[in-house]
């Protein structure tokens, strides 16, 4: 799949995603703050005071997703937004992975996500990242720019049979 974008330049396209998605899975939170394929019950992440990340929340333990080899990869191709608690605010959101603890991890993507008036967003983000291993352990926190409020997100994965 092909994504053409502007460049902030404004002077021609650039591909940032070209390739064949292996498996397209839609998860939410199985609650207890893990993936679950299927559904729609959403994850939440709160901000901490204005400006200042909140909390890191895992939401994937590293077991393999869908099973079988460790080898195989994943990435996070959307971040799809519920519902928000501030209106007309900017969040600042990074997902991080790694095998041990959130403070040994690795930061995957980060992206901005702006909440209208209805609180709630009709298109998901999408974004480039790396593949990484499916046995990783998955971190996603944020900020808000006015206020201490949460977002709620399901994700979508694409994972392939190889590293």
């Amino acid at each position: 799949m092909t994504y053409p974008i502007i460049q902030p330049s404004g002077q021609g396209k650039a591909i940032y995603e070209k390739h064949f998605h292996n498996q397209n899975q839609c998860y939410g939170d199985d609650g207890a703050n893990n993936l679950e394929r299927g559904s729609l019950t959403p994850f939440r992440i709160t901000s901490g005071v204005p400006d200042v990340m909140g909390t890191e929340l895992q939401i994937h333990d590293g077991t393999v997703i869908e099973g079988g080899s460790p080898l195989k990869s994943f990435d996070i191709g959307r971040f799809f937004v519920t519902a928000s608690e501030a209106t007309d605010a900017t969040y600042f959101v990074e997902i991080w992975y790694g095998t041990t603890t959130f403070g040994a991890a690795s930061l995957l993507s980060e992206f901005y996500y702006r909440t209208g008036s209805n609180n709630a967003e009709v298109v998901p983000n999408v974004f480039p990242c790396d593949h990484i291993p499916c046995n990783q352990k998955l971190w996603v926190r944020c900020k808000c720019q006015t206020t201490t409020s949460w977002l709620d997100f399901l994700v979508e994965i694409h994972s392939y049979p190889w590293p």
